[in-house]
């Protein structure tokens, strides 16, 4: 299937809808690592996401990648506590401050936990 063993495996939460979010979900989890995306529509999603990709030179010229994915939710509360990556993804950049405020409840604050953003 494509999918190799991490040097760490990981629980990794995509949240958002946005072009990106289903391009990034899908590369973490063939990469081995546990996956969630959360978003304000999980009705609009499938566990299984994927995207088609159009540069013969990226991926090995893959046309199609595909994963299912472990979890799709509006609930902060069922993703964000056991999340060691969280990546911001797609979202127009202004909506962050809310959407940090809305995970900062949720984050263990005993552990390392990784922040990011994409477009």
């Amino acid at each position: 299937d494509g999918s190799a063993a991490p040097a760490r495996k990981m629980y990794v939460t995509v949240v958002g809808g946005g072009n990106s979010t289903p391009i990034f979900a899908a590369l973490a989890k063939l990469a081995g690592h546990d996956v969630a995306v959360l978003t304000r529509k999980p009705e609009s999603w499938s566990k299984t996401i994927g995207f088609v990709n159009e540069d013969s030179g990226y991926l090995d010229g893959q046309e199609k990648l595909e994963a299912e994915i472990d979890l799709v939710t509006s609930d902060p509360a069922e993703c964000i506590p056991q999340s060691d990556m969280i990546f911001i993804a797609g979202l127009p950049i202004h909506h962050n401050p809310a959407v940090l405020k809305s995970i900062a409840p949720h984050l263990d604050r005993e552990k390392k936990v990784f922040v990011g953003s994409i477009c």
